[in-house]
This record gives C-alpha cells, structure tokens and sequence, in this order.
C-alpha cells in the first residue's frame, strides 16, 4: 500500500501563519508572538506524527452488479473494505476512479470509510453509467486520512484494478411473430421431410388450403381419410445473421453508424438466443464477432458474444463461406458497395425470408439490390432505437401476410 502526505489549505494557513509570526516576533523583537508560532508548528508536527502512526490497513475487493454493464444503463460498484490491522481504524476516505479505453480520468467517487474493528468489513458501493461501449478500468481505489485537526492528509493507494466490459445498448425485442416463427419456406420443409431433421413428423386430418405434397399417404390408407405431414419442432428453426463490419463502410470520422450497426446486431443475437434459436453469425469484415448462444443460464449465455461486440471495431474487407443455415437471414448493413450487397442478398436460401435493416447511408442502389432479391428492407438511422426498426419489421411481415 503506497502513498504520501499533504498539508490541507487549513494547514498551509497555519504553518504559514506560524512562520509569519515567527518572523515577525524576530523582526520587531515582540517575543510574545513566539508562542503561537511555536504552538502552532507544533500542531503541525503532532498532525505528522499522528497521521504516521495511523495508518489504516484496508483491504478493498471490488464487484459489479451486473457484471457486464451495457452503454447508459446503471452498473452497481460495490466496494468490500477489510480492516486488516490488528487495532481499530481510523475515519477514512475512499476514492475511486473510473478509466476508460483511452486511459482518460473520470470523477472519482468519494466514499466515506468508517472506523472498522480488527477483522470487520464496510460495505460501500456507488452507481456507475459508462456512456459507451468498451472496457471500463476502475481503481485502484485511493484511501485518504485525515488528523484530528484537519492539517494533513494522508494518502493510500491500494492494489487492484477490476475491468468492466460494456456492451453496446441493446434493445429489447417483442416477438418477431411471422418474420422469425413463420419463416420456414416450402423448400426447406420438404428438405427436412425428405432426409430428415431434428423434427418429429405427426399427422393430423386433412383441412381445406393444406398442400397436396404434406399428404401423408400410408396414414392416409391406414385411417381411411386424408392426413398430412405436421412438424413438431423440437428447437427453433436456424437464423443468419449478416453484420456488415467492413471499415470502408463506415466514414472515418463518424462513429456512430459503426455503434448503430453493433446496437442492432446486439439486440438480435440476445433476442434470438433467448427465443431458442440457433444464430450463426456472418461478417463482411474479418471474423471478430462470438455468435449468440441460446444455451446455459440467461445471465451468462451471451457473455462472450457481447463482450466480442465491446471490443469490435471496423475491420478489413473479407468474404467468408456463409454457412448452411435453413431459416430466415438477417441483415445489418451502413453503406457496403454494390458487389457487398449483392453478396449479402445471395445469402438468403429460396422460400426464407431476408429481412435488411438499412441505414440512411446506404443509398438507393443498396436498397435496389436487396429489393430485387426478394428481400425486405427497413430503413434506419444512426439515432433510430434498434426495437423500433424490428418492430418496422415485424408489421411489415404482418401486413403483407393479411
């Protein structure tokens, strides 16, 4: 535990005072004076002495509640103070500070530490809201005591510094209803019927506006009525998502369709984790993003996934090897040329459905691309909140269904 020691404005104010009068009682012969300048350097003087004889052992153990913050929402930092002195502390003082990626200062958090038996624990804590996405280096937290009379500080710093992810600030999504759930095109269900899948097939009698081709004919035989093919999924169908991470789509000097562009990616991948399905996530940059996970607890299962979206930055042009994903194909693009969107739009399989959420700096020649293969568009800004362009969506889906 390191540290120094400074006078307080109070104590400068006495020592120079003390000076002054000893001065002066030399200079004009008053001796008189010499009393409170002597009195006062020797406040001064048990100040120093007190303050080298308290001083605190504390032990600091800091915890994020969550532990993953997310861009201007509130994360709890609690503060565990141990005093591990064999005697009992002193009034103290703690100070916190919170840095960013770019090493830059933020207001430390002042604390107020009381005193604490031998072995006891204060438990402190002060609201945090990180104002973007990244990584967040708290500490270490510096402990300040004061003497009784208010001349000198002390000054500790303790070990330890915690980082704290942010994410970027994900919205929550309301049901996709047709535009996820509905998706599954004619050709991708008679692909599962044919060499089968992770669904059980079961019949049912057959109604008016049932295919033809979903008549389960040796059922049929045994019941003595037509019944047809119905899909009992035991997990949700497959989803593509298409992230458009290339730096040339991006101006150098404006951030923000770059964090819209990871808002939204955000918002989909929890989303559809949390709804159970299995996201693949594709890039137009070179890989940097984890995929989504719709496994483990909901606290936990999209850590790695989000953390990839704190760290993620523009990147070089590639074209990766989509994979094979029968289900519907998201995608989130700024301004890709034309050959990126043509190649975006062939990801999408015949009979799915592609949804593109477009900012305003994609251009009309985009837009044209995505239209003429099929897919549906959702125009956006850099200020347009990600639950808005999917709710966009989802009526749109719902309208054209009617």
């Amino acid at each position: 535990m390191r540290g120094g020691r400074r006078l307080t404005p109070r104590g400068w104010a006495v020592t120079a005072g003390s000076v002054v009068l000893l001065v002066v009682a030399y200079a004009v012969g008053f001796r008189e004076l010499l009393y409170p300048a002597c009195l006062g350097l020797l406040v001064v003087a048990a100040a120093i002495v007190w303050s080298s004889r308290a001083k605190p052992r504390l032990q600091v153990v800091r915890r994020f509640e969550p532990g993953m913050g997310v861009a201007g929402a509130p994360v709890h930092v609690r503060l565990d103070v141990r005093n591990g002195a064999s005697r009992r502390s002193v009034p103290t003082l703690a100070r916190d500070t919170v840095r960013d990626g770019a090493a830059r200062s933020g207001a430390a958090r002042r604390l107020p530490v009381p005193p604490l038996a031998p072995g006891a624990t204060a438990s402190l804590g002060y609201e945090l809201r990180p104002a973007r996405r990244g990584v967040l280096r708290v500490g270490p937290a510096a402990l300040e005591v004061t003497d009784p009379f208010g001349l000198l500080v002390s000054r500790l710093a303790t070990p330890g510094v915690a980082e704290l992810v942010v994410a970027p600030a994900w919205s929550r999504l309301v049901e996709g209803g047709r535009l996820v759930s509905e998706t599954e095109g004619d050709a991708a269900v008679l692909h599962r019927l044919a060499v089968g899948g992770d669904d059980d097939v079961t019949t049912r009698e057959y109604r008016p506006g049932d295919a033809l081709r979903r008549v389960h004919w040796r059922a049929s035989a045994r019941q003595g009525e037509l019944m047809v093919r119905q899909e009992e999924p035991r997990t949700r169908p497959d989803v593509l998502v298409i992230a458009d991470t290339r730096a040339s789509s991006f101006p150098a000097r404006d951030p923000s369709a770059f964090e819209w562009v990871l808002r939204m990616v955000a918002s989909l991948g929890v989303h559809l984790g949390d709804t159970g399905h299995r996201v693949e996530l594709v890039e137009t940059g070179t890989r940097q993003l984890a995929a989504p996970d719709a496994s483990g607890s909901r606290e936990t299962r999209h850590e790695a996934f989000l953390t990839s979206l704190a760290l993620a930055a523009p990147q070089p042009d590639a074209a990766p090897r989509p994979p094979d994903v029968a289900g519907p194909v998201f995608a989130v693009v700024a301004s890709p040329d034309l050959d990126t969107a043509r190649w975006i739009a062939r990801r999408r399989s015949p009979g799915e459905r592609g949804t593109v959420f477009l900012l305003e700096t994609a251009g009309e020649g985009s837009a044209r691309v995505f239209e003429d293969a099929g897919w549906r568009c959702v125009p956006t800004t850099a200020s347009t909140d990600p639950a808005d362009a999917w709710l966009t969506a989802t009526r749109t889906v719902d309208r054209a269904a009617l």
